[in-house]
């Protein structure tokens, strides 16, 4: 009868380091269901994100039909956009970049690199900044033996713009990975 005693104990420790490591790694809701930056990728992803006012932007569509973000290459441009629609608000943004050849390299804002955010209220206009072209490869996607080749068009971006009403927005930690067509 000695022993149930100590299993007793043995028990209720075991419990308690059961509780005290389990608690360690719990996260608060907020946590589990905050929206975050994609990963910096350089693989055809289709991954766009940044902080706009920093707050976290990532492009969805409730429309599946409705890509999220959408990219055209060719050596003289590149322009993507990416949004955020449901069917009551939409949020978007558009860059364009234009040089005699595009390669890696970072591009100012008015040297041939355009970018633009805009919501339902208010369009932004970029004043200051840049992008950064990281990446431009070759790219393909096999599915049911149909192969698709694309461009991949990889780099990060920060500036800040302006509206015509005089309101100004910060966008920084921009990150993109794109299949251009």
């Amino acid at each position: 009868m000695k022993k149930q005693p100590q299993m007793c104990y043995r028990l209720i420790g075991v419990l308690w380091a059961a509780v005290l490591l389990g608690g360690a790694g719990c996260k608060k809701a907020e946590e589990l269901v905050a929206i975050k930056l994609p990963e910096a990728t350089q693989e055809g992803k289709q991954t766009f994100g940044c902080l706009v006012d920093d707050k976290v932007w990532t492009p969805y569509t409730d429309h599946l039909l409705d890509d999220k973000m959408e990219a055209t290459y060719s050596t003289t441009s590149f322009r993507l956009s990416a949004e955020q629609e449901d069917d009551n608000f939409q949020t978007r943004f558009d860059f364009d970049l234009t040089q005699p050849v595009i390669q890696p390299g970072t591009y100012a804002v008015g040297s041939g690199f355009k970018a633009t955010y805009g919501d339902m209220k208010e369009a932004y206009t970029a004043s200051s900044g840049s992008i950064t072209i990281t990446k431009v490869g070759q790219g393909s996607s096999t599915i049911n033996n149909s192969t698709t080749y694309f461009t991949i068009v990889a780099g990060t971006f920060t500036f800040t713009a302006t509206s015509l009403n005089g309101k100004t927005i910060r966008v920084k930690d921009g990150r993109f990975d794109a299949r251009a067509k």
